[in-house]
């Protein structure tokens, strides 16, 4: 969309994979970074973005509904899209900034463009949007080969920490910087919604039932309504009486106790009330991924680091966390050798 027309979130934003609808944190990064100074803060464009590639280059099989994929070729295509908005946006102008840091206007544009949907009205995009594949049968879908791609990641060697928040890592081409944080987000999230209960309370953290706890009613009302999701994430719960549950098992890398844990779930379960089935059970499995993962500031041993790396590369979606943002960046030795003047 032009830089003039945009909205308060991404809902509007689309990807699709050789035909296939998916949702993706990183491409919406790579939309997003050319229209950095042509739009203001918390605003984001509306996009439609058809990839089309061999099939077997892209793996299908890393979310329990095929909702999310993995490139074989990840940095070409990301770099692909973001040139393609770069080219699309090349002639309007960036905001010109006040002094109190809000957008006071658009400069002036050094040549004429014209944009190729200005007869499309405003009204076509104005209804309110909702993920419209969440009920499309997985069969409606065939333009993909369903087989797991072969696709391993190299071997990362742990170097140390940044400010007991970053990790340093040397790669076969260069090294990363992983955020440490959300990186165990992710593989927390993963194994929330790719295993089943059973997987995750096999080594649960609360060896007896938990103490009776007691909700708010209209917390309690919408918790018996959906102890399948709340089971789904490997939280082991039963009603107790009126608005009081008893929570038997978490998974066993929640260090949160049971009281902590339903408090925090039902205080998103809260904020995303209209969703049901999968897609509130990926929202509860993102909020107790975050809760228990490590920290910026936590000290990890160099032995820890590895390990976290080492957990990291197994993972179907290592790339961003649950939020959408990067769990690390890369930079290879060309571009080292490129800052250093040495090519």
């Amino acid at each position: 969309s032009k830089p003039s027309f945009a909205r308060a979130s991404r809902e509007w934003q689309n990807f699709f994979v050789n035909g296939r609808p998916i949702r993706s944190g990183l491409l919406a990064v790579m939309l997003e970074r050319p229209y950095a100074g042509r739009l203001p803060m918390n605003r984001h464009p509306l996009a439609a973005i058809h990839i089309e590639l061999d099939p077997q280059y892209v793996d299908v099989n890393v979310h329990p509904r095929k909702a999310e994929v993995r490139f074989f070729q990840e940095r070409a295509i990301y770099g692909a899209v973001q040139q393609a908005v770069e080219r699309a946006l090349r002639d309007f102008p960036f905001l010109e900034w006040n002094a109190m840091g809000n957008a006071a206007g658009y400069a002036t544009a050094s040549v004429p463009y014209e944009w190729p949907f200005a007869n499309v009205p405003d009204a076509a995009v104005s209804v309110p949007y909702e993920w419209p594949f969440a009920n499309v049968p997985e069969s409606a879908f065939g333009a993909l080969r369903e087989a797991q791609a072969e696709y391993r990641a190299g071997t990362w060697r742990a170097l140390g920490q940044i400010h007991n928040t970053y990790l340093l890592a040397q790669t076969s081409d260069g090294f990363v910087i992983v955020d440490q944080h959300a990186a165990q987000e992710q593989i927390f999230f993963e194994r929330l919604t790719a295993r089943t209960a059973q997987d995750l309370t096999g080594k649960n953290s609360t060896s007896q039932p938990s103490a009776p706890i007691t909700l708010m009613p209209n917390e309690a009302a919408r918790v018996n309504a959906h102890v399948k999701e709340y089971r789904a994430l490997g939280v082991d719960i039963e009603p107790f009486g009126a608005n009081t549950f008893r929570v038997n098992a978490l998974p066993e890398f929640v260090k949160l106790s049971a009281r902590e844990a339903l408090d925090v779930l039902a205080l998103e379960h809260a904020a995303y009330r209209a969703l049901e089935g999968d897609a509130l059970r990926d929202k509860l499995a993102s909020k107790l991924a975050c809760v228990s993962a490590l920290k910026a500031g936590d000290a990890l041993t160099l032995e820890q680091q590895q390990n976290l790396l080492n957990e990291l590369l197994q993972i179907y979606s290592p790339a961003t966390c649950p939020h959408g943002r990067p769990t690390f960046v890369s930079v290879t030795l060309a571009e080292l050798e490129q800052r250093f003047l040495r090519r």
